[in-house]
């Protein structure tokens, strides 16, 4: 139903066997297409009463309040409706909501709302761990299950302790998965990298911190609770030349027999579902997103072109936010993919476009440009600063985005993905177009 209130529903689910081959995953592990299902019809609905395509979705957006599909009170950490508003006054979208002609290309508008249930969904319980060691020379050592796969995560993870313990992010080694020497943080998946592993190395931090303002305490004569650490030291902060270095004060902590290392655990709020009606907390948390769209379509070649994308995202706290921009500029190409180009001809289940000779993916000449990335921070209580994930939601509101434009440009409404150059021919002269 996509990330609106709907007091009535009525869902039956089928599990088909097929002979194609096996799926696997892919970012947003089903949302982009039931997105898009949404998201086209919330147009459709738009168009039918005569409303604002946007409009219409800030009337029905989910709020702190409301409840899901699945009867989930959500209780904070929701910031669609901001998103929806942004992406509105970026875009400048009361100006644009006639298709402009030129030639026999014609130029359209489209938005895209999305949510995303964060980590394990339903009753599986999930939780992280990390450890984390200060070492002589005043440098961290920072051990996670979490695995880097180009998202980013663990780095996320070593400003979050750079912040608590006052070191430097460049004095923190980052000891990246193994099993003789790292906790079980349970899989990467699902955006689960910063708001589990994060949290779990907040706690870890937020101990050793402890020792380290104890031992500060000591070193500099004064109380606990006046100790700051800061800028590579830890100093009094009601006199602020009594200062020690962390170098200088973790050489004191091995020497007056204080435990360097402190281990973070942190485990998810239990949920409960019920699996017989489908009802109950499927997630701990849900990430919101909205894209604004911009295209230009030609009518003689079928040919689509994405001029510009201006997207919003509700990531609960930005830890980083060039990671954040980085992870949202990829999600805008992978989803112009999935929208325009990507598809696996099947022909009695066999593949028949294996290789990259004839399975199209976006290049950079394909890129549209993007709009500065509109951040709503509406944090998460349980996630580190308040943070939720942002890896996968990225992508979602971008297809659907695409997908409207298209429509608002040439009138056509299509039920399935990729929309290809000569799917949109054909169906443009069908039309008269």
């Amino acid at each position: 139903a996509g990330p609106y209130e709907v007091a009535n529903a009525w869902v039956d689910g089928r599990a088909v066997y097929t002979n194609k081959v096996f799926g696997g995953s892919f970012r947003g592990f089903g949302d982009l297409a039931l997105h898009f299902a949404a998201e086209s019809q919330m147009d459709r609905l738009a168009c039918e009463l005569g409303m604002d395509p946007i409009d219409f979705r800030l009337r029905n957006v989910l709020k702190v309040g409301s409840k899901t599909t699945c009867d989930q009170l959500l209780d904070h950490s929701v910031g669609i409706e901001e998103c929806l508003i942004g992406v509105k006054e970026a875009s400048e979208w009361a100006k644009k909501r006639e298709p402009v002609l030129n030639g026999s290309k014609v130029r359209g508008w489209g938005v895209g709302c999305a949510h995303h249930g964060i980590s394990t969904s339903r009753s599986t319980p999930d939780w992280s761990a990390a450890s984390i060691l200060l070492n002589q020379d005043g440098s961290i050592t920072y051990r996670t299950g979490i695995v880097e796969l180009g998202q980013g995560s663990p780095f996320g993870h070593a400003k979050i302790v750079s912040e608590i313990i006052g070191v430097p992010p460049d004095r923190i080694r980052i000891e990246l998965p193994d099993t003789d020497s790292t906790l079980n943080a349970k899989p990467t998946h699902g955006s689960r990298g910063l708001m589990l592993g994060g949290t779990a190395a907040a706690k870890a931090a937020l101990k050793l911190r402890e020792k380290m303002v104890g031992a500060a305490s000591e070193c500099l004569g004064c109380p606990p609770g006046r100790i700051e650490l800061k800028d590579d030291a830890a100093f009094d902060k009601e006199n602020p030349e009594n200062i020690i270095s962390l170098p200088e004060l973790a050489e004191e902590m091995y020497v007056r027999g204080y435990d360097p290392g402190a281990y973070g655990y942190f485990k998810a709020p239990k949920r409960f579902f019920d699996p017989e009606t489908g009802l109950g907390m499927n997630y701990s948390v849900y990430t919101f997103a909205a894209s604004v769209a911009e295209v230009v379509v030609d009518k003689e070649t079928g040919q689509v072109e994405v001029l510009k994308i201006w997207p919003a995202l509700d990531c609960g706290k930005a830890i980083d936010p060039l990671m954040i921009e980085g992870q949202i500029e990829g999600a805008i190409s992978q989803g112009l993919g999935f929208v325009l180009m990507e598809n696996l001809e099947l022909e009695g289940g066999r593949v028949m476009n294996p290789g990259f000779k004839d399975y199209v993916i976006p290049s950079s000449l394909d890129a549209p440009e993007i709009a500065e990335t509109i951040i709503v921070e509406k944090p998460y209580r349980h996630g580190a600063f308040g943070a939720k994930g942002v890896g996968e939601p990225a992508i979602i509101s971008i297809v659907p985005a695409i997908a409207n434009a298209i429509h608002h440009a040439t009138g056509l409404r299509f039920n399935a993905l990729p929309i290809k150059p000569w799917t949109l021919y054909k169906a443009l002269k069908e039309e008269g177009g």
